[in-house]
């Protein structure tokens, strides 16, 4: 993928914090969809999916690429991921860290 150095920060960051444990658990995640709702009030279902595949989008412009890495139908990517956002909200979102 292109341009997604952020990305890979964020993996090493996870696996150096959870050594043990794999990058895509198998287990049902019902219970932290749970937790987050009695916490925030919100769940926005694939909210992260949905927001890295835009962001993804605008940063590359590219559908087949997009589709590529997200495994998706070019449909599905256009109805989900084309959605215009600023170059400067591109930035933020790209260049966001895990706290020391």
């Amino acid at each position: 993928m292109k341009n997604t150095e952020t990305l890979w920060v964020w993996l090493n960051h996870i696996k150096t914090k959870f050594p043990n444990e794999p990058l895509n658990p198998t287990k049902n995640h019902e219970n932290t969809q749970k937790k987050v709702r009695l916490e925030f009030g919100v769940w926005i279902q694939d909210g992260l999916r949905h927001s890295f595949g835009t962001y993804y989008h605008n940063l590359i412009r590219n559908i087949p690429e997009v589709v590529s890495v997200m495994g998706n139908s070019i449909e599905i990517a256009k109805r989900h991921y084309v959605r215009e956002v600023s170059e400067e909200w591109v930035k933020k979102f790209w260049a966001l860290n895990p706290a020391p």
